[in-house]
């Protein structure tokens, strides 16, 4: 059944957002039009939104090893050929496909990438490191990648949902923020509670049992225990154990 492209752009926000979330420093903005350049809108049976050829056939988390073969354009020596056939990760889903896509960014060659400190900046890295068959003429490809990736940035207002990432991480640091202070009161009423079943002084009724337990090395604090704990002892004594 074919995506349409609103459900495209949701379901890769949805993940980029998660990815973010786990310390990403790709944009989303970023991925979302690298969905749109790459797929033209349309979602390929194959589900491999970002151009990600089978490289060295290494197989990852998210990709098992299946390919499809396709014929796609590509710019060698600064010769343009149309008629390249290339193999293609074939993925289960698109949100595999994102996954993946994280993990090919890993790539030494992509560090600029990562460490793009704008949206911007990340697209014009991207052409740099050589992504695409539009890459840069030192490395093969049509020199425009990285300009045509923030063009639709900027047409499509892409940069909300960068926006709405860095919200969305605000609010769960402000709410762990809150839970460990909730654990921290919690801590502090625990101790307290604790502190106030301890009894300054040995019991009368349990001195015999205190004693015995600290002669025989069962107890070296006998002071400041609390009254389960002189039961407990007591009872122990009297049952000749």
């Amino acid at each position: 059944m074919a995506i349409s492209q609103a459900e495209l752009i949701s379901r890769t926000a949805n993940v980029s957002y998660e990815l973010y979330m786990d310390g990403s420093t790709i944009f989303p903005s970023v991925r979302l039009a690298q969905a749109i350049l790459e797929t033209g809108g349309q979602v390929p049976f194959w589900n491999n939104i970002f151009g990600i050829k089978v490289g060295t056939g290494e197989k990852t988390p998210y990709w098992d090893g299946r390919y499809v073969n396709r014929t796609t354009r590509e710019v060698i020596d600064g010769q343009v050929h149309n008629d390249v056939v290339a193999q293609w990760r074939y993925y289960d889903s698109i949100e595999d496909c994102v996954r993946d896509h994280e993990l090919f960014l890993q790539k030494p060659r992509y560090a600029a990438v990562r460490a793009a400190s704008s949206p911007e900046r990340q697209c014009h890295a991207l052409y740099a490191a050589g992504y695409a068959t539009d890459a840069p003429a030192e490395v093969d490809g049509d020199p425009s990648y990285g300009e045509k990736l923030w063009s639709v940035i900027r047409s499509r207002g892409f940069v909300r949902y960068d926006e709405e990432a860095v919200r969305l991480k605000q609010d769960i640091l402000l709410r762990l923020s809150a839970l460990e202070s909730i654990m921290g009161e919690m801590q502090q009423k625990s101790l307290a509670l604790e502190g106030q079943n301890r009894l300054a002084d040995v019991p009368q009724w349990s001195q015999a049992a205190v004693n015995q337990a600290v002669a025989r090395g069962l107890v070296d604090t006998p002071e400041g225990g609390s009254y389960d704990f002189y039961r407990f002892l007591t009872v122990l004594h009297r049952r000749g154990l």
